[in-house]
């Protein structure tokens, strides 16, 4: 039977039809395995193990630093009652960073702090001071607060102070200071932890 012209040819099957209609594969090249980057699903993982690797040593400089920052504040509590002016001075931060806050307010700087005590080295007759709290903030870096009770003559004074000391080169120093009076049962703990000192 002939065709026409305008007759429509039969579909074509197989390989050559796949070709023809260009729905079938294609081969550029060689076939490749995709690999997917296993980083992305490790690192949950990875962050785990790095954290459980570090969390020993971290808890190590913790507990170092502080009992450092404790022998330094208690070398500045020993200065303070043997009125040893040098002593107690050699432990705060020679620095213009230093700050100390006491009844006037905030004043900067080691130099005019170390001038007015040396014009006027103003100890306490007794000073009792408490069980003190250390806390760990950061790498070389101390907050230390205690309950205190200090008696000048016939006068007594109670409250808390606190201290910030980082860890310098030359070894722990005070570089922040501040006596906040009358607060709480700051006096009754400081004789209680640290009675007739």
């Amino acid at each position: 039977m002939e065709r026409g012209r305008g007759a429509t040819a039969p579909m074509q099957r197989g390989r050559g039809a796949e070709k023809s209609f260009g729905w079938g594969p294609t081969r550029v090249g060689p076939l490749r395995t995709l690999h997917r980057p296993l980083s992305l699903p490790l690192l949950p993982l990875f962050s785990v193990c790095l954290f459980a690797c570090m969390a020993p040593a971290a808890d190590s400089l913790k507990e170092r630093e502080v009992r450092e920052a404790r022998r330094a504040f208690e070398a500045n509590l020993e200065a303070i009652r043997a009125r040893d002016l040098e002593a107690y001075l050699a432990g705060y931060l020679d620095s213009p960073d230093f700050v100390y806050l006491g009844p006037d307010g905030v004043a900067r700087g080691f130099a005019p702090f170390a001038a007015a005590r040396r014009a006027e080295a103003a100890f306490p007759d007794s000073l009792a001071a408490g069980t003190p709290e250390l806390t760990w903030l950061a790498p070389g870096v101390v907050h230390v607060a205690y309950p205190f009770a200090a008696r000048q003559g016939t006068v007594t004074g109670v409250g808390w102070s606190e201290r910030v000391l980082v860890r310098t080169t030359v070894g722990w120093r005070i570089a922040v200071t501040s006596v906040i009076p009358g607060v709480g049962d700051g006096g009754a703990r400081a004789m209680k932890g640290d009675e007739g000192r």
